[in-house]
């Protein structure tokens, strides 16, 4: 039996009410992706106090900060409204500073007023609403977020707070809240740890429109649902957003193919999603699982990144049973869903990148491929059908955001997973010391985009490769042989390098980075790590360069 392995996550929870029922759920949540946290949770009324006594040690200790405060409190143990805004405003604003001056890592900040729980002047309420978000446009480090707002998001706040349960137990939900508010942390957190969804798999009776094409035909198909309050061409324009925001979007639906494209061409004229704005379909009567077990494959990317959305239960828990790392919502289950699935699943503070604009078409694009790759026998002439060429350049500065994107995205052939953000990318171009390779390609049926980064430390006749990495969807077409051979006979040429050493981090996904190396270079005794000389050179097509080392 295959032993589990799992990230270790220490996170800091900072806070003035009762959150632990809360982080339970949240801990259960996490496990299923792999993910063991730890949470350190203050007292109550010392979380200042509290963080100022830390040293830089324990500090580096902690993969995230969660801030929970409640006005509520401040309210109730100073009387007069204004004097407990103020004091309210000014512990936030204090606690920001010092978390920041400290240099803790990845801060949410999550403030919670509700009118469920305390009647307060709505001026006022919004007043110091806009004040608190300001604290993100001053301080980039620092995500904030109303909790009762993103609760919203979902379904009317109302329904998911508990008075009574507040005041004798300072814990603000009800059984419904409770889960709701850890589903909202924890889509905060997968974020930070790099688990951002990229692939929505939908079904598409009930779910895309109102009814079932078996049932009413494809041509009385409705997209309103008076009774429900549901505009299905809204969901239908979120889920555009989305595309645009760099989203895939995979159909996974129990009917015949060709009645799905009948369904599309006739409500053509609507404004609805199209069938090219899918990068994958599986219109078929085979069971759900199977199905996004096959989108995942086709498209090469990790059940972590996914999320399945279904109008049923009986699909939903089957499909939870056998993919308990895939996340599901049923699309009836929360009221706004539809409404505000952009904003829920979307990461409010990512940069949108080029490559993120024309991600669907990418893969839309990567599909032709696998249709021409059938049409060969033998694999190297298919490679050469391609006519792929690449674009290599050293130390730019033109593309900070994808490449810092790039490292904290990519997994599966990643050799340390260090994660870099754009103020590291800056830090480690104005390094003399060392050196950024960046590949992009393109061939005949569509640019790929920037697919390939490696980061190298200069020791006198030594490069040490402290991170390479290349986007899935390029791997199997030898170009991270060719990017890896350009750089040593450039190491060797430009900067008189004699031996290469990569270092490797095993992680839960990369073991395929492993692979090439035991491929490609010598392991070190005693340690994780490779080597080669740069005279080593490495079997690959030899494509056809665009433009070499332009900065």
């Amino acid at each position: 039996m295959a032993i589990k392995m799992f990230t270790q996550k220490k996170i800091l929870v900072l806070r003035n009410f009762t959150v632990e029922p809360t982080l339970n759920e949240l801990e259960d949540k996490l496990l299923k992706k792999n993910i063991k946290c730890k949470f350190d949770i203050s007292t109550y009324d010392s979380s200042i106090n509290e963080v100022l006594k830390f040293k830089k040690k324990k500090i580096d200790e902690y993969n995230a900060v969660l801030v929970l405060f409640s006005l509520e409190l401040f309210i109730q143990k100073q009387k007069n409204l204004d004097i407990a805004l103020k004091n309210f405003k000014k512990s936030i604003f204090d606690l920001s500073h010092i978390l920041t001056q400290k240099k803790f890592k990845n801060i949410n900040l999550f403030y919670l007023f509700s009118n469920e729980l305390m009647k307060i002047n709505l001026k006022k309420y919004n007043l110091i609403n806009n004040s608190l978000k300001e604290i993100h446009r001053i301080n980039k480090d620092i995500s904030v977020f109303n909790l009762a707002e993103e609760i919203n998001l979902f379904d009317n706040k109302n329904k998911f707070f508990d008075n009574n349960y507040f005041k004798n137990t300072l814990f603000p939900f009800n059984g419904e809240g409770q889960n709701l508010s850890s589903l909202i942390l924890y889509i905060k957190l997968r974020n930070i740890f790099n688990l951002d969804f990229k692939l929505i798999i939908l079904d598409a009776d009930n779910t895309l429109w109102n009814g079932i094409i078996d049932e009413r035909g494809f041509k009385n198909i409705k997209f309103l649902d008076k009774i429900k309050k549901i505009n299905y061409l809204t969901f239908h324009s979120k889920l555009k957003k989305l595309i645009s925001q760099g989203f895939i979007l995979a159909l996974s639906t129990k009917n015949d193919l060709s009645l799905i494209k009948k369904t599309f061409s006739f409500h053509s004229r609507k404004k609805i999603l199209k069938l090219k704005d899918f990068a994958c379909i599986k219109a078929n009567w085979e069971p759900k699982y199977l199905n996004i077990n096959a989108i995942l494959s086709n498209l090469k990317l990790s059940i972590d990144n996914a999320i399945f959305i279904d109008d049923s239960n009986f699909e939903i828990n089957s499909v939870n049973k056998l993919l308990p790392r895939l996340e599901c919502f049923n699309f009836y289950k929360y009221k706004n869903l539809h409404i505000n699935l952009d904003k829920i699943i979307a990461n409010k503070n990512k940069n949108i990148t080029k490559e993120d604009k024309k991600r669907a078409k990418l893969y839309l694009q990567e599909n032709k491929r696998i249709k021409e790759q059938t049409k060969f026998i033998n694999y190297q002439e298919y490679l050469k059908s391609l006519k792929i060429k690449l674009r290599v350049k050293k130390n730019s500065k033109k593309n900070i955001e994808r490449l810092s994107q790039l490292t904290l995205r990519t997994n599966q052939f990643n050799s340390t997973t260090l994660r870099f953000g754009e103020k590291d990318i800056r830090s480690i171009l104005n390094d003399k010391k060392k050196i950024i390779y960046e590949c992009s390609a393109e061939d005949r049926l569509g640019d790929y985009g920037i697919i390939a980064v490696a980061i190298i430390n200069l020791k006198k006749e030594i490069a040490i490769i402290t991170n390479i990495l290349m986007s899935c969807r390029a791997l199997g077409r030898e170009i991270e042989n060719y990017f890896l051979n350009f750089i040593v006979i450039d190491l060797k040429k430009n900067h008189k390098i004699k031996k290469i050493k990569a270092l490797y981090k095993k992680s839960e996904k990369n073991n395929l980075i492993k692979k090439f190396f035991n491929k490609n270079f010598s392991k070190e005794i005693k340690t994780s790590n490779y080597y080669c000389n740069t005279n080593k050179k490495f079997k690959s097509v030899e494509y056809k360069l665009m433009s070499v080392n332009e900065k």
